[in-house]
């Protein structure tokens, strides 16, 4: 992804939130993938917690490139590191409440 003019704080760097969204987008993408399309509803899940450690800045027109996986002891933790030409910018990892079936989502929404 490239960083855009939105993404950035008062000091022209990316404001942190961003690398958390750029980290949920890419676990939406890695779901639907695995799902596919029709499922899409479950590559939404709900956040219990998450950390963030910045280690480089990234500014405008800055393309980031962002690897994730699964942790092998804990089902629910996703791990990522946000990448600026293959250097780490940000490490990431993001604790999901459990799957939801869709038809217990779709009965939220109705």
């Amino acid at each position: 992804m490239q960083i855009a003019a939105s993404h950035l704080d008062m000091y022209v760097h990316t404001n942190w939130s961003n690398y958390l969204k750029f980290c949920y987008d890419a676990f939406a993408e890695y779901k639907v993938k695995k799902l596919g399309q029709e499922n899409i509803l479950n590559s939404f899940r709900k956040v219990k917690q998450f950390s963030l450690l910045l280690l480089k800045e990234s500014s405008l027109m800055d393309t980031l490139d962002v690897q994730l996986w699964k942790d092998q002891e804990h089902p629910s933790l996703f791990k990522f590191k946000v990448l600026k030409k293959k250097e780490d910018v940000c490490d990431c990892q993001i604790e999901f409440y459990p799957d939801e079936t869709t038809s217990h989502r779709k009965q939220q929404f109705y």
